[in-house]
Protein backbone atom coordinates (compact mmCIF):
# COMPACT_ATOMS: atom_id res chain seq x y z
CA UNK A 1 0.00 0.00 0.00
CA UNK A 2 2.52 2.74 1.13
CA UNK A 3 5.58 1.12 0.17
CA UNK A 4 8.61 2.84 -1.16
CA UNK A 5 7.80 5.72 -1.25
CA UNK A 6 5.90 5.96 2.12
CA UNK A 7 9.97 5.09 3.22
CA UNK A 8 11.34 7.50 1.54
CA UNK A 9 8.68 10.24 3.23
CA UNK A 10 9.51 9.47 6.48
CA UNK A 11 12.94 9.92 6.49
CA UNK A 12 12.31 13.60 4.71
CA UNK A 13 9.05 14.16 7.11
CA UNK A 14 9.65 12.95 11.06
CA UNK A 15 11.56 15.82 12.77
CA UNK A 16 8.20 17.48 14.43
CA UNK A 17 6.80 13.93 15.78
CA UNK A 18 8.60 12.16 19.27
CA UNK A 19 8.17 8.19 19.98
CA UNK A 20 10.37 6.71 22.87
CA UNK A 21 11.49 4.81 24.35
CA UNK A 22 13.06 3.09 21.02
CA UNK A 23 13.38 0.72 20.73
CA UNK A 24 10.30 -0.34 23.30
CA UNK A 25 8.97 -2.98 24.83
CA UNK A 26 5.39 -2.42 25.96
CA UNK A 27 4.51 0.53 25.88
CA UNK A 28 5.69 3.73 23.90
CA UNK A 29 4.90 7.77 24.45
CA UNK A 30 3.96 10.00 21.68
CA UNK A 31 4.91 13.25 21.59
CA UNK A 32 3.38 15.91 18.84
CA UNK A 33 3.84 19.15 19.10
CA UNK A 34 1.57 20.19 16.52
CA UNK A 35 -1.34 21.64 18.72
CA UNK A 36 -4.58 20.04 16.12
CA UNK A 37 -7.05 17.57 15.74
CA UNK A 38 -5.43 14.75 14.40
CA UNK A 39 -5.29 10.92 13.42
CA UNK A 40 -2.71 8.78 14.39
CA UNK A 41 -1.74 5.58 13.18
CA UNK A 42 0.38 2.51 13.85
CA UNK A 43 1.57 0.72 10.59
CA UNK A 44 3.98 -2.15 10.42
CA UNK A 45 6.12 -2.51 7.30
CA UNK A 46 3.80 -3.93 5.27
CA UNK A 47 1.39 -0.46 5.67
CA UNK A 48 -0.95 -2.20 7.50
CA UNK A 49 -2.78 0.04 9.78
CA UNK A 50 -2.65 -2.27 13.71
CA UNK A 51 -3.59 0.70 15.36
CA UNK A 52 -5.54 3.63 14.88
CA UNK A 53 -7.03 6.51 17.26
CA UNK A 54 -8.23 10.28 17.18
CA UNK A 55 -6.20 12.86 18.89
CA UNK A 56 -8.99 15.91 20.19
CA UNK A 57 -7.93 18.69 21.06
CA UNK A 58 -8.45 18.10 24.83
CA UNK A 59 -4.95 15.95 24.37
CA UNK A 60 -3.62 19.07 23.48
CA UNK A 61 -4.42 21.43 26.22
CA UNK A 62 -4.66 18.72 29.10
CA UNK A 63 -2.15 16.54 30.84
CA UNK A 64 -1.09 14.38 27.26
CA UNK A 65 0.18 18.18 25.95
CA UNK A 66 3.00 18.06 28.83
CA UNK A 67 3.51 13.98 29.04
CA UNK A 68 2.58 12.52 25.56
CA UNK A 69 -0.11 9.74 24.54
CA UNK A 70 0.46 6.73 25.86
CA UNK A 71 0.12 3.99 23.77
CA UNK A 72 0.41 -0.07 25.04
CA UNK A 73 2.56 -2.17 21.82
CA UNK A 74 2.65 -5.39 24.44
CA UNK A 75 0.26 -7.46 21.95
CA UNK A 76 2.70 -6.25 18.82
CA UNK A 77 4.88 -8.75 17.49
CA UNK A 78 8.86 -7.62 17.22
CA UNK A 79 9.52 -5.60 14.44
CA UNK A 80 9.76 -1.92 12.84
CA UNK A 81 6.41 -0.36 12.98
CA UNK A 82 5.87 3.68 12.23
CA UNK A 83 3.50 6.07 13.73
CA UNK A 84 1.93 8.45 11.32
CA UNK A 85 -0.14 11.24 12.72
CA UNK A 86 -2.60 13.36 10.45
CA UNK A 87 -3.79 16.67 10.33
CA UNK A 88 -5.46 18.88 8.20
CA UNK A 89 -2.62 20.43 7.28
CA UNK A 90 0.10 18.01 7.52
CA UNK A 91 1.68 14.92 8.50
CA UNK A 92 4.35 13.68 10.74
CA UNK A 93 6.06 9.47 10.29
CA UNK A 94 8.51 8.62 13.01
CA UNK A 95 9.57 4.34 12.89
CA UNK A 96 10.01 2.75 16.26
CA UNK A 97 11.26 -0.57 16.46
CA UNK A 98 9.22 -2.98 19.38
CA UNK A 99 11.75 -5.63 21.14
Amino acid sequence: MYGVNFIRLIVQNSNNLFVYPNPANDFITIMNPDKEEATMEILNTLGQVVYKTHLNVAFFNGRDAETGKKINISGFSKGIYFVKVKNENNFFVQKFIKQ
